[in-house]
């Protein structure tokens, strides 16, 4: 089970731009970039993972806590 405050972020170099994460997110908080990748705005995230789960090329990670 995930925690709720674990954030996530997008591998750019993993991403293959195609969406499945977008509508995943009950947050709204993934969007497209001018390069037609995804990214996770941090102030939406609030670490439910549903997108961790739908991704087919593993591309979203957990962000370290500090």
């Amino acid at each position: 089970m995930e925690n709720k405050k674990d954030k996530y972020f997008i591998d750019k170099k993993l991403c293959a731009g195609c969406g499945a994460c977008v509508p995943a997110c009950p947050h709204g908080a993934i969007k497209y970039d001018d390069n037609n990748k995804v990214f996770i705005d941090q102030d939406k995230c609030n670490g439910c993972a549903k997108c961790l789960l739908v991704c087919p090329f593993e591309a979203i990670k957990k962000k370290h806590k500090k």
